[in-house]
């Protein structure tokens, strides 16, 4: 075990992996013996080689390396390259330590590893485990020699890095999680992350302050690189329910190569701050007509006022054309709504922005074959673009006009929820939007509907101004407060489940 005294003082954290971690155990579990073998208890003789240590600097790199020793109940896994056992240190006597297990009469362990996660007998490898603890540092160790009973354990060549982060605040931590994209590609979607490390406090739940609580992660460096943005995930008590998470994220990227000490901004987590950001704009007569957002082109128009629950924009002719030939005329049809005021949340604490629109069905899903607007006999229909778009953050994903995180329906007809995941990457300026703290909108939040093109139509005939509703537009904790607002909708327009189906 790598404790950390004297330069580095460290409270008592539980770090576990993600899915891989637990995959890693349940596969060493499956390796060890069946319980029908006649295992008995045996005991080994370890001592950690003099001079070994982490292979991390903490601070500047002439700032020293950190001396390893076991403590009791530290689990080791002992193998001869077919079966694996495990091995806990019982006793613990200056230089000397005892480990002890069952295991088989006839066993003979030609090699070791701390931790015992650390080594997969699938692979023969031995890789930095994602069950890791705050007052030590997942370097491994692995044996040098084993003479008889004794194992004597060095440092493994295994290449690490090391992430610190410092957490302030007033709410109780219930779990850390490590997120790292090592591509500094737009993400389409989802935040694919490709690497994860857990930090877990379920049964005895950390209460920050004013005083940082220190949390250190060791990253595997021959998989990280140089270039990765981390994002902490944060589970908390008493302010989300269980299966919420809160995200915090620096908007640079980092070196997490071989070596590297990597020390992120302070984090507070402050209740009143946590739960006290979130923005949801409720559209129509019965709520806030139409909430401060205005449309965008001359002739486009939003009404607030007609509708109870949405409020309702008219599309603006933007092109129109006469043809040369006698196909006709073309028209081209776009309404952006912009929100006129600038507001502030933190997209850390509420990840999803979502929009209640049959906009969707007006503009993206009308295509030939597919006519969701009348037109005159033998025009054509080419299908428009819906862009979230910010003045800090540009178009959204490279300015795709459909790249929301997903789509939830609805039983209202053609109302469908687009959510959009503020997490991902964004294509302009800072590319990420900031989580550390509230980040601050100016007066250009806006929905760009546009570019729905009906061509050919026929000398004589005309197309109106296409419509759609708007519900409501908001930022949200977690896909189940959608679910829940989808709801609430519902209700207030005398829609239930069994009136559409999605």
């Amino acid at each position: 075990m790598f404790n950390m005294k004297n330069d580095i003082e460290m409270k008592k954290t539980l770090i576990f992996a993600a899915s891989a971690a637990v995959a890693l155990i349940a596969c060493n579990k499956e390796e060890i013996s069946s319980p029908q073998e006649n295992l008995v208890y045996r005991e080994f003789k370890a001592v950690i080689a003099e001079g070994t240590s982490t292979k991390v600097s903490f601070g500047e790199p002439d700032a020293g390396k950190i001396p390893a020793y076991f403590d009791n109940g530290d689990e080791i896994a002992l193998t001869d390259g077919t079966t694996t056992y495990k091995a806990t240190v019982v006793k613990k006597e200056g230089t000397e330590t005892t480990l002890g297990g069952d295991m088989a009469t006839d066993f003979t362990p030609t090699e070791a590893y701390y931790p015992y996660s650390s080594y997969d007998q699938s692979t023969k490898k031995q890789t930095v485990p994602g069950r890791q603890y705050a007052d030590t540092v997942a370097v491994l160790l692995k044996s040098i020699e084993i003479a008889d009973d004794m194992i004597t354990f060095s440092a493994a060549d295994t290449k690490a890095a090391m992430v610190h982060f410092s957490l302030t605040g007033d709410v109780e931590l219930r779990e850390v999680r490590l997120h790292i994209n090592n591509s500094n590609a737009s993400v389409d979607r989802n935040p694919k992350y490709t690497i994860s490390y857990t930090s877990q406090y379920d049964s005895s739940p950390v209460q920050l302050s004013e005083s940082p609580f220190d949390v250190y992660f060791a990253v595997d460096a021959a998989e990280a690189g140089t270039d990765n943005f981390l994002a902490l995930e944060i589970k908390i008590n008493n302010v989300a329910e269980a299966d919420s998470s809160i995200f915090r994220r620096k908007i640079s990227s980092v070196d997490l190569s071989e070596g590297k000490f990597v020390d992120m901004p302070v984090i507070d987590l402050k209740k009143e701050q946590i739960v006290s950001d979130a923005k949801i704009w409720k559209f129509g007569s019965a709520n806030d007509g139409d909430c401060g957002w205005s449309a965008e082109q001359a002739g486009g128009s939003i009404d607030g006022s007609t509708y109870e629950n949405y409020a309702l924009v008219t599309m603006a002719s933007v092109a129109l054309k006469d043809t040369d030939t006698a196909a006709g005329v073309d028209y081209k049809f776009q309404t952006n709504i912009r929100y006129t005021e600038g507001f502030t949340v933190n997209c850390g604490t509420y990840r999803y922005m979502a929009i209640m629109s049959d906009m969707k069905h007006i503009v993206r899903d009308n295509v030939d074959g597919q006519i969701n607007i009348e037109v005159p006999e033998g025009a054509d229909v080419t299908r428009g673009n819906i862009t979230f778009d910010t003045s800090m953050l540009g178009g959204y994903n490279g300015g795709g006009s459909n790249k929301w995180a997903g789509v939830k329906a609805t039983n209202i007809e053609n109302v469908e929820v687009l959510y959009f995941d503020m997490l991902t990457k964004f294509s302009r300026d800072n590319g990420y939007v900031n989580t550390l703290t509230s980040h601050t909108f100016t007066s250009n939040f806006t929905f760009k509907v546009a570019d729905l093109k009906v061509s050919n139509v026929p000398d004589g005939s005309s197309v109106e101004n296409p419509q759609y509703k708007v519900y409501w537009i908001g930022f949200f904790h977690r896909l189940s407060d959608i679910n829940e607002m989808i709801a609430a909708t519902e209700a207030a327009e005398g829609v239930s489940d069994e009136t559409l189906t999605e």
